[in-house]
């Protein structure tokens, strides 16, 4: 079960309130999680699994999908579907359809969607914000936007708030001007949006992926004219895209207290370096 090498399973089970599992491969992962309903495509896996919660149903993947038990979770509680188009026989475009409009309240891990139905994910884009990773371009997943995104804020109301604060978290998002977009939509004129990120030198010091955060989809230099990182945003270039909507008030690179000669680590573990770079700006 792939999307168990990137989730707490249990972790989505107390923060998210996730009560089901519907996965068209194998459970060994969630055996022992107290709190959740296993809904397996594959009959087979009843006679490895003799747990009252681990429902089985003999069909191909889109009958699955189809299927009433399935379909009564998909409308009424919020779950985790797990696909894979590496599976034998596994036909994601057709499961992928059988979701649309029906998987709201689902968070839908795929693996090996980058090998086929691409071209389906598109159908989600009112109701999932789409996440990948660097490190396993093969590994997708479809984040329900009515559990919360914070690239959208879509449950925020506009012009809320006085200051929104940002630390480390723009590095995550599928695209980070979308994000500061929707960050600065939520704020009252004259308010301020503070936001921290890493410096792609001080943080992944010459690897890519990131090897101390394997989530991270972009890295930022103040301004460079050119970069080691095929993912790099130049701040001053980023910012001067809003130019029309906000004033700079401050943009610093955190290094004061990086050490540049110490063997490759995180120095954000320790307590006193930072390896990042600041903005704030002021809505206009």
């Amino acid at each position: 079960m792939h999307f168990a090498k990137r989730f707490d399973l249990a972790g989505l089970v107390s923060r998210h309130h996730v009560t089901h599992l519907i996965a068209s491969d194998g459970a060994s992962e969630v055996s022992g999680i107290d709190g959740i309903v296993v809904h397996l495509v594959a009959a087979s896996h009843a006679a490895v699994f003799n747990d009252e919660r681990i429902d089985t149903l003999h069909a191909d993947g889109p009958a699955f999908l189809a299927s009433e038990r399935v379909s009564a979770v998909l409308s009424d509680k919020r779950c985790v579907v797990s696909l894979d188009a590496w599976s034998p026989g596994a036909n994601l475009s057709a499961e992928l359809e059988s979701l649309q409009d029906r998987a709201q309240h689902a968070l839908i891990a795929i693996a090996g969607a980058s090998s086929q139905g691409d071209a389906s994910l598109v159908r989600f884009e009112s109701t999932h914000s789409l996440q990948r990773y660097a490190n396993d371009p093969g590994f997708t997943v479809l984040w329900s936007r009515a559990w919360g995104d914070a690239q959208y804020l879509a449950n925020v109301p506009t012009g809320c708030f006085d200051f929104v604060y940002s630390s480390h978290c723009l590095e995550h998002m599928v695209d980070p001007r979308i994000a500061l977009r929707y960050w600065l939509r939520v704020l009252k004129l004259g308010g301020h949006l503070v936001v921290t990120v890493p410096d792609e030198d001080m943080y992944e010091q010459g690897a890519w992926p990131s090897t101390f955060n394997d989530d991270h989809k972009h890295t930022f230099a103040m301004f460079k004219r050119t970069s080691w990182l095929p993912v790099s945003i130049n701040v001053l270039d980023l910012l001067r895209e809003f130019e029309q909507e906000v004033e700079i008030a401050r943009v610093e690179r955190l290094d004061h207290s990086f050490l540049p000669h110490m063997p490759r680590f995180d120095q954000t573990r320790t307590a006193f370096a930072e390896c990042g770079i600041e903005f704030v700006l002021r809505k206009i």
